[in-house]
């Protein structure tokens, strides 16, 4: 079975008509194997989303 690598990222961080600013990277968990996640490394720790105010939906 292959080991899998798993990133979270938003692409268009801060805000939508500025993807310069983007991509923000939430998450990278690697090394698991199948569904296992819990069993990888983690390389970034989980960063939740902070959208500015009057950004719209992300």
């Amino acid at each position: 079975m292959p080991f899998f690598t798993l990133l979270m990222v938003d692409p268009d961080a801060p805000r939508r008509g500025n993807e310069i600013a983007g991509p923000w990277l939430h998450w990278i968990k690697a090394s698991f194997k199948g569904n296992n996640v819990d069993s990888g490394t983690t390389l970034a720790d989980y960063q939740g989303p902070t959208p500015p105010d009057g950004t719209g939906p992300h």
